[in-house]
């Protein structure tokens, strides 16, 4: 199981997911996309 965090935020008029795992002294970054599909998307990476 991953605990994997999602900060929004918008670049432009656009709505920006960004999904990351912090560690002690490791940042993961797993995916940045737009919303639409994005969490369908971060949940195939995390199955495969």
């Amino acid at each position: 199981m991953c605990l994997a965090r999602v900060y929004k935020f918008k670049s432009g008029n656009q709505q920006m997911l960004l999904a990351y795992e912090a560690g002690d002294e490791t940042l993961f970054l797993y995916a940045i996309g737009a919303h639409e599909n994005f969490y369908r998307d971060l949940k195939k990476y995390f199955n495969r």
